[in-house]
C-alpha cells in the first residue's frame, strides 16, 4: 500500500482551499475524513484570516474542508455505493462549553486578547465540532458523521503548555498515568475513530450524528439537540469561511 502527504494548514483558509483543489483533482472519491488536527488553549493568537486560533484550527478550517470535499464523500461520488465517513475528533471538554449565547459563534471566532481564556476557547471549538457532526448528519443522510472524545491522550499537544524544564517530569508522570490507565497512548486514543472508520455503515446508523467514546455512544453536551443553534453555527461558519453569500461583517 502507498500513501501521499499533502500540505494543509488549518490556520490558513487559503491553504485549506489549495489542499481541497489538489485533492479533488487527484481523487474522485473520499471514503473517510478524520478531522484530528488541532491546538489547545493559549497563548492568544489570531490566524492570518483574523480569527482566534483555537476556533479556526479546531473547527472552522475543518468546516471549510468538509464543505469543499463534499462532492467526493462516499455515495455522493459516482464510483461508490458505500456511505462516506466524517469523524470529528472532539474532546470531553466540549461537554462543559456553550455557544448558545446570542454572540456565541461570532464571539468565539473573533475573540480578542483582552477577553481571551485559553480553555474556554478550546472548549467552544470542540463543541462546535460536535454540532458540526450532528448538522452534517442532518444535511447529508448518505454520509456517516460522528464526533469522538478520544480520551486523555499522551501526545505532543499534552506538553505544549509545559515549560521546557518541566517536560521530562511531565513525561515521566504521563508514563505512570498510562500504566495506571488514567491516560492513553496515541494508539489507544485512536481506537474509537478507527472503530467508526471501519464498521459497516449500516451498523453505525443508530449513532449517526452522535458523540462517541470508548467505541460506544456517550451522552453529549445538550446543545447538540438545539437545531436552531446548529443552523446558526453552520450559516455563520459559511460566512466566516467565505462560502455561500460571503463573509460575515467585519
Amino acid at each position: 500500500q502507498t500513501f501521499s502527504v499533502m500540505p494543509l494548514d488549518l490556520a490558513s483558509l487559503d491553504s485549506v482551499r489549495r489542499f481541497a483543489e489538489r485533492f479533488t483533482a487527484l481523487y474522485p472519491q473520499l471514503d473517510t475524513l478524520v478531522a484530528n488536527a488541532g491546538v489547545m488553549g493559549g497563548p492568544f493568537k489570531q490566524t492570518e484570516d483574523g480569527y482566534e486560533t483555537n476556533f479556526q484550527v479546531n473547527y472552522l478550517g475543518h468546516f471549510l474542508l468538509v464543505n469543499l470535499l463534499d462532492g467526493t464523500l462516499g455515495s455522493s461520488s459516482s464510483s461508490s455505493s458505500e456511505a462516506g465517513r466524517v469523524i470529528m475528533i472532539s474532546s470531553l471538554s466540549s461537554e462543559k462549553a456553550s455557544l448558545a449565547a446570542d454572540a456565541g459563534v461570532e464571539q468565539a471566532a473573533r475573540r480578542r486578547e483582552e477577553d481571551f481564556d485559553g480553555m474556554t476557547a478550546y472548549r467552544q471549538s470542540k463543541l462546535a465540532q460536535v454540532l458540526l457532526a450532528r448538522e452534517l448528519a442532518e444535511r447529508r443522510g448518505d454520509v456517516v458523521s460522528c464526533s469522538v472524545h478520544p480520551g486523555v491522550v499522551d501526545t505532543n499537544l499534552f506538553y505544549r503548555a509545559v515549560p521546557p524544564p518541566l517536560k521530562p517530569l511531565m513525561k515521566g508522570l504521563s508514563r505512570l498515568l498510562i500504566w495506571l490507565g488514567k491516560v492513553k497512548t496515541s494508539q489507544q486514543g485512536a481506537e474509537t475513530a478507527l472503530y467508526l472508520a471501519s464498521q459497516p455503515a449500516e451498523a453505525l446508523r443508530a449513532g449517526q450524528g452522535q458523540y462517541w467514546a470508548e467505541c460506544e455512544l456517550r451522552a453529549p453536551n445538550p446543545e447538540i439537540d438545539d437545531a436552531a443553534l446548529r443552523k446558526k453555527l453552520w450559516e455563520q461558519s459559511e460566512a466566516l469561511a467565505g462560502l455561500g453569500e460571503g463573509r460575515a461583517s467585519e
